[in-house]
């Protein structure tokens, strides 16, 4: 008895695209919406960026804009470390190198002391008010 193989191309395509949802599902990191407002001494801050990073390692940083002092972007879930930077341009005679220096405070950004508790499924909102650092 012989067995007939026949192929049908279009049967193929179709099985590929039907599963790949159930093996893209547990893929990647989980994140959620999230927004909220961030002010430097209690003003809304005109431009910037905002960074949320996920403890794990798997967890891929989520950036979004700041503009007038508002953000929205996605945010990886669970406890995260929450960076902002915003730069301007360098006065004369200052020695960055770049021609533009992030004028938020390290504690901010770099060395951060922020953090945020991101909860899977629902938008969230975090507000952040910064504080330059006092000159002696």
């Amino acid at each position: 008895m012989r067995l007939s193989r026949t192929f049908y191309p279009g049967v193929g395509f179709a099985l590929v695209w039907a599963l790949a949802p159930l093996v893209l599902v547990g893929c990647g990191a989980r994140t959620t919406s999230v927004s909220g407002t961030v002010s430097l001494d209690g003003k809304p801050l005109d431009q910037g960026k905002i960074t949320f990073r996920g403890e794990d390692r798997d967890a891929q940083p989520r950036t979004g804009e700041i503009k007038a002092g508002k953000y929205q972007c996605d945010a990886p879930v669970g406890h995260v470390r929450v960076e902002v930077e915003a730069f301007q341009a360098i006065a004369k005679g200052e020695a960055t190198g770049m021609g533009q220096r992030n004028y938020i405070p390290e504690k901010y950004n770099a060395r951060t002391e922020l953090t945020a508790d991101v909860v899977a499924g629902k938008p969230q909102e975090f507000n952040f008010d910064l504080h330059s650092e006092q000159k002696k």
